[in-house]
């Protein structure tokens, strides 16, 4: 959060130290809703960035502009977040990066609030636009974010069917990652997930895979994390997303079933099958790494 705030320039929209401070310490309740909305929106196309039209497509979303808060004014609120001093890595134009979503924030809180003098300050504004615009509206992202992650996900029998298999989901990672790399990048889950299993489209896959992505705490200075998987648990959480994608429509399965299917599916590509916990039932093949 910090490294937003020292990359970001609402300090030249917000010039009063204290008023400024204030709205530091709005963004610092609500930066764990701010960033997951932006890793959300940043991931329907052009990953970690959020482009115009996902931008548009957020305001669209949240319910975000009214009489004071035209297209006429959001689109150059847009354009000075975007837009910055000095090139900063990572940085692309007309795409925003994080820090520069929250920035946009802030410019499209004192649009609809502050310069149509409905609030006098910047922090009142700021505060008002969270409590009205975002709040009210970003359930649904959290849910299908942090909600699948604590109610489906981060449980005992997802984790023992991983924790079994975890021999043979680090050979496919392997498999996929390019020469001399020892990370999976975005290219390489796209070819695990369409092109050699058609698992699931592209653009799904570019989804959840910015979903299943932990904090880029400095994303400028480690902008490359952005393009890859920087530890095994991403892959488990991506293998885990893609089920639940997959079987959307199945709702009479639960999710360690679906990632059972689709760890079949992803293990041909290493000549080898799933192994199921010695406690699951689950006929003659059933065996654990413990049994070789």
């Amino acid at each position: 959060m910090q490294h937003d705030f020292a990359s970001w320039k609402v300090q030249k929209l917000v010039k009063d130290p204290e008023e400024l401070h204030k709205c530091h310490q709005l963004i610092q309740r609500d930066y764990a809703t701010l960033k997951l909305i932006h890793a959300y929106y940043a991931s329907l196309h052009h990953y970690p960035y959020m482009n115009v039209d996902v931008g548009f497509k957020f305001i669209k979303d949240f319910q975000i502009m009214d009489k004071n808060l035209t297209q006429e004014v959001v689109t150059p609120t847009y354009t000075g977040s975007q837009v910055t001093s000095k090139k900063i890595p990572g940085t692309q134009d007309g795409h925003l990066l994080r820090f520069q979503f929250i920035e946009w924030l802030v410019r499209l809180a004192n649009g609809k609030y502050k310069e149509p003098k409905r609030v006098s300050s910047h922090s009142d504004a700021l505060r008002m636009f969270l409590d009205k615009d975002i709040t009210p509206h970003s359930q649904e992202i959290i849910a299908e974010w942090d909600g699948f992650r604590t109610s489906k996900l981060w449980t005992s029998e997802v984790n023992d069917i991983f924790k079994t298999n975890l021999t043979t989901i680090k050979l496919l990672m392997k498999k996929f990652m390019e020469p001399r790399k020892d990370k999976l990048s975005l290219h390489d889950c796209i070819k695990i997930f369409t092109s050699h299993t058609s698992v699931l489209p592209e653009s799904t896959v570019v989804h959840i895979f910015g979903l299943s992505k932990m904090t880029n705490i400095h994303e400028t200075k480690d902008f490359h994390k952005y393009k890859q998987l920087n530890n095994p648990a991403e892959f488990l959480e991506m293998i885990g997303r893609a089920a639940e994608a997959k079987y959307k429509a199945d709702v009479d399965t639960e999710l360690p079933e679906k990632i059972i299917n689709i760890m079949n599916t992803l293990f041909a590509l290493v000549d080898a099958k799933v192994k199921m916990p010695v406690h699951v039932e689950a006929g003659d093949e059933s065996q654990s790494d413990a049994d070789y």
